[in-house]
């Protein structure tokens, strides 16, 4: 029987709000018995390129060494744990990009599911393409990832809070629904 390593980071200032509490519980309520749950804690930083790139690394290390790893930001609500999905073998396994309607059918890291591929992840998410100057991986380099599956998103729901935080990537979503509404309306 597979068992699952669950994930979280967390900073050390240990502020979880009401939300991620709901989120991060979502996860231990669901697990079974024989699968692991893990908080790791980095060090905090006013600066959130730095933080995620820490979160970043901090993840990726993991699914580096961790064959049966589920990673989970803390704003991921899992309604159904790993066990009760129909999961198919040798395939690492992500969320789907669903910040804009620009991306979808796209992986994303925010809850991923290392699935026995550890090379994948050393392979196509290398933390040498991270920096702490920059907002995690890039677009393109989320858009190069192939041999994956995505996630049922009906077994799950991502809020993008951390995202959300940055006002600049805030008016980009809205000016990227701005363009595609006008794309849509330009044919």
């Amino acid at each position: 029987m597979q068992t699952y390593h669950y994930l979280h980071i967390i900073d050390d200032r240990k502020i979880v709000t009401p939300l991620q509490d709901k989120c991060i519980r979502s996860v231990v309520e669901r697990k079974r018995a024989e699968d692991t749950h893990e908080i790791c804690i980095i060090p905090y930083s006013d600066d959130i390129n730095k933080q995620i790139y820490l979160a970043d690394c901090c993840r990726l290390e993991k699914a580096y060494s961790c064959q049966n790893l589920v990673y989970c930001d803390t704003d991921l609500f899992l309604s159904k744990p790993l066990h009760e999905m129909i999961l198919s073998e040798g395939f690492p396994y992500y969320g789907e990009y669903t910040y804009n309607t620009q991306h979808h059918g796209m992986a994303d890291i925010y809850f991923f599911y290392v699935n026995n591929c550890c090379d994948y992840f050393r392979k196509f998410l290398s933390t040498d393409k991270l920096s702490p100057d920059k907002y995690s991986f890039s677009i393109n380099d989320l858009k190069s990832l192939t041999d994956y599956k995505l996630f049922n998103n009906l077994d799950y729901c991502h809020m993008y809070t951390t995202i959300d935080k940055q006002d600049n990537l805030h008016y980009i979503k809205k000016l990227e629904c701005m363009i595609d509404t006008l794309q849509e309306k330009l044919g």
